[in-house]
């Protein structure tokens, strides 16, 4: 019994091309470990045929889910007017992440502002605020979220010091 499944190069399974496979005692022909290539996308048809006869029966590689997407903020906690780099890394989809405050997070803008596409900056000392980072998938993968808390802490005060105008003080002024 022959399986024919679509190139690899199109969405098809782990094995395309041909692959025979014999018949048990029974005449049931199985094709073990197989499993959707990496391309994802409309339906396909994999053909059987066992002698003259034909027969086939369609399959769709769903996107896959992508796993071991994290996060994070080069600098947590951040002082004040300070600002820190996001990343995200681990997805499989090969596209930049993106960050948004959580919308559940509602003084996330009293304490931090995001700064052009991968940036935090802190406003005010003693908050929190809660970053969802996501990667957008492509025509493989599903979106992908992450979620992180940057808190926000004082700045470090500048060394400073006195000097008197004069080394004297007029009596009777």
């Amino acid at each position: 019994v022959s399986f024919t499944a679509p190139a690899a190069t199109l969405p098809s399974i782990n094995t395309p091309g041909t692959t025979t496979v014999t018949s048990d005692v029974d005449g049931i022909a199985t094709l073990t470990g197989v499993k959707a290539n990496d391309r994802a996308g409309s339906q396909y048809s994999v053909t059987v045929t066992a002698g003259s006869a034909t027969t086939s029966f369609k399959l769709t590689n769903l996107k896959a889910d992508q796993t071991g997407f994290t996060a994070s903020a080069a600098t947590n906690p951040l002082a004040f007017n300070a600002i820190t780099t996001l990343s995200g890394s681990g997805g499989l989809s090969g596209v930049a992440s993106t960050f948004a405050f959580d919308p559940a997070d509602t003084t996330a803008t009293t304490f931090c502002q995001l700064v052009g596409s991968n940036q935090l900056k802190a406003l005010a000392a003693g908050g929190t605020c809660k970053v969802i980072a996501t990667d957008e998938g492509n025509s493989n993968y599903n979106p992908a979220n992450a979620s992180f808390t940057v808190s926000t802490i004082k700045a470090q005060q500048s060394a400073f010091a006195l000097t008197p105008a004069s080394n004297s003080i007029g009596v009777g002024a």
